[in-house]
């Protein structure tokens, strides 16, 4: 590895964002490798810094830092789509860190950079946004660097708001 940072499971496959090698690899429960995808880059398949890693159904989320997109592949490692772009517009990104996948399918992105958590469609289409696009903030639903965010079963949204030390909690 070269920075690991994000890892999922899935079945009985352990995921781990090789983050400055550019790709995914694939171990099972007792650490043996099983697979790998992914190279540096910026086509499709390719990665960008891969991050935090989140599944829902048969697939996987892979927020690209450096491509300023979230990528979703199968579970094994086709790419079936890219969400977002670069940009502090409505669906756009400056590195995301994390991805998360509401029920409905709508994602929850951290936007890193942006200082902001954005909510889209699965297509990508913007809903809503938590904090200001390109404002640190030190209160509440303001955010100075925020890395990852997760969806707990009752819609509570839980925001690690990496620089300010804390975890932010939104209300469904």
């Amino acid at each position: 590895f070269n920075d690991p940072t994000g890892i999922a499971v899935a079945g009985s496959e352990v995921f781990v964002s090789d983050s400055r090698n550019g790709r995914i690899q694939v171990f099972d429960f007792n650490g043996r490798f099983k697979r790998q995808f992914g190279t540096p880059g910026v086509e499709p398949g390719k990665l960008g810094r891969p991050m935090n890693l989140t599944i829902y159904g048969k697939e996987l989320y892979v927020a690209e830092y450096f491509n300023d997109r979230v990528q979703v592949f199968s579970i094994d490692g086709t790419p079936r789509r890219t969400i977002g772009k670069s940009g502090s517009g409505p669906g756009g990104f400056n590195a995301p860190g994390g991805v998360a996948v509401a029920p409905n399918g709508d994602l929850f992105v951290v936007d890193f950079y942006n200082q902001r958590i954005q909510q889209l469609k699965a297509d990508g289409g913007f809903v809503r946004q938590w904090g200001t696009a390109g404002k640190i903030g030190i209160w509440a639903g303001q955010f100075n660097y925020p890395t990852d965010v997760a969806i707990g079963a009752d819609g509570t949204l839980y925001v690690a708001d990496g620089y300010n030390d804390r975890i932010q909690i939104f209300g469904p």
